[in-house]
């Protein structure tokens, strides 16, 4: 793997703002500049080669995931569907 040089910031303004993480992937995506999101949001784009991760030695620690719900609904049908198969989906995107 290559060296990369360290990030340098300009201070100058960003010439594309987004208010939604979606966009600014899109855009990122689309070779308008770089993005700063949460692992998951971009495994995918980034295994499937889309984006490169350029600032891999600044990242944060991984925070956990909490799922909320009334007391005494673990066990609904729907709840536990839903409990389920967000532990499944983020098992496989999780880097």
């Amino acid at each position: 793997m290559e060296a990369r040089r360290p990030a340098r910031r300009t201070g100058r303004p960003a010439r594309l703002s987004v208010n939604h993480v979606d966009a600014g992937i899109a855009a990122a995506v689309a070779g308008l500049g770089v993005v700063r999101t949460l692992s998951y949001q971009i495994a995918e784009d980034v295994a499937a080669g889309r984006l490169e991760t350029i600032l891999s030695n600044d990242t944060a620690p991984a925070l956990p995931i909490s799922l909320l719900f009334q007391s005494g609904r673990r066990d609904h049908p729907n709840v536990r569907a839903f409990i389920d198969a967000t532990r499944q989906h983020l098992q496989g995107v999780l880097l």
